[in-house]
């Protein structure tokens, strides 16, 4: 299987296609563009990443594990600045964006620029407004390292490697179009060098693999049956994370999610769970928790709502690294105490769009566990007996609501990129 990726300005569209051409799947996440002053065009970076998560979290629904490659399409011409960290250093000034035309006026009188490119330079090409940066933006441009153009930034985040494509490249102002390669005049005609540009490909090779990604990894443990192992996602703070937010509202637990009612649609507040560090996907022991999308309307049970969710949301994210490894969950069983509340188990269910399923005894799971390995030892019973615990009910998703959960989860995507960032 092969998977295309286009960044578009209003959108981010992913496919599935087999060896035959064949359209497996299909998806979009949608991309906003900022207008902060006439004529101005921009994107975060940040928001290609998460919309590139969002569209992937979809597809792989159909099962990744044989993806033998990816492409990369997308918008042409924008500006990608970033340090020598990688670090992006100011939103992507787009294709449509014209700040830049008496730069691109400037240019386009030196008698280099057509020759060697074989184009006007028209103010949405990316030359000008490196131009525009240092002249606008001195402290930015001095700190530049590296310029990318907005699909080789997604190529950056899939594979460590700094490329760009000849196509893409030649609408920049800075490509030699019959040597195919970068002009060191056209480039030192606008204060670079070609190191800080991206290495160049042509369309159809390969630039560069999969960066190993060990911080997403799950663990791989010996079960404690014989012979047998199992693969886990951990989130370091869940039920604690419910218990956090009672104190910190002075309530119980218990009395917060009885308030709730029935499973609705997540709201614009979101809660990141990350109160010590978390580990799966992110191994990150810096990063700390967050309230997002606070509002005049954000009451108590909004908080417990987005407080529930961001947990949940930590919990699909541990199903999409299982899912990376081809294992894939067709039900889940729900113990301990965060298992009592049915508005919780619910969203659950609906976000990773899996039935719950809740035993008899679900608080005492571990417990139940213990005691079938002590009957195992004193009566030399084998596995058959490691069956499902007697099931008391099951919660299904509630297909009504998937749409919003999925829309709320790429949202907390990008929030998670933002924290990051900050940690």
């Amino acid at each position: 299987m092969y998977i295309g990726l286009d960044l578009g300005t209003s959108g981010l569209k992913g496919i599935l296609i087999d060896e035959e051409q064949r359209v497996l799947a299909e998806a979009v996440a949608p991309l906003a563009v900022s207008r902060p002053h006439k004529g101005w065009s921009e994107q975060s970076p940040a928001d290609w990443i998460a919309a590139a998560e969002a569209v992937m979290d979809q597809l792989a629904a159909h099962g990744l594990s044989d993806v033998k490659g990816i492409g990369l399409s997308g918008q042409m011409h924008g500006a990608t600045l970033l340090d020598a960290s990688d670090e992006v250093l100011r939103p992507c000034i787009l294709w449509n964006d014209t700040r830049s035309h008496a730069e691109a006026a400037a240019l386009d009188a030196d008698p280099r620029f057509r020759a060697v490119t074989g184009n006007i330079v028209f103010p949405g090409f990316t030359a000008p407004k490196l131009v525009w940066v240092e002249r606008h933006e001195p402290a930015i441009r001095e700190r530049v390292a590296k310029v990318l153009l907005p699909k080789d930034y997604l190529r950056l985040w899939l594979t460590g490697e700094h490329v760009a494509e000849m196509s893409d490249a030649a609408g920049t102002s800075w490509l030699d179009v019959g040597a195919r390669d970068w002009s060191d005049a056209l480039l030192a005609a606008t204060g670079l060098t070609r190191d800080a540009m991206p290495r160049l490909v042509e369309g159809s090779a390969v630039s560069g693999a999969l960066r190993p990604a060990p911080e997403t990894a799950v663990h791989t443990f010996c079960h404690a049956l014989p012979g047998a192992w199992h693969q886990m996602g951990v989130i370091l703070a869940a039920t604690d994370a419910l218990n956090w937010y009672a104190r910190l509202v002075g309530q119980e637990a218990s009395a917060l999610t009885k308030e709730l009612g029935g499973l609705q649609a997540p709201g614009r507040t979101l809660f990141l769970p990350y109160l010590g560090g978390e580990r799966t996907p992110l191994n990150d022991a810096a990063i700390r928790g967050a309230f997002t999308g606070l509002e005049h309307a954000t009451d108590r049970a909004a908080g417990t709502r987005a407080v529930l969710e961001g947990v949940t949301f930590a919990i699909r994210d541990c199903r999409d690294a299982l899912a990376a490894t081809g294992t894939r969950l067709e039900s889940l069983i729900a113990v301990g105490g965060g298992s009592r509340s049915d508005y919780w188990l619910s969203a659950i269910a609906t976000a990773l769009d899996v039935p719950v399923l809740l035993p008899a005894a679900g608080d005492f799971g571990g417990a139940f566990g213990a005691a079938r390995l002590a009957l195992m030892a004193a009566t030399g019973a084998g596995a058959e007996i490691a069956t499902l615990p007697p099931i008391a009910r099951t919660l299904s998703p509630d297909r009504g609501l998937t749409a919003a959960f999925d829309d709320a989860h790429a949202r907390h995507r990008a929030a998670q990129t933002a924290i990051r960032s900050l940690s």
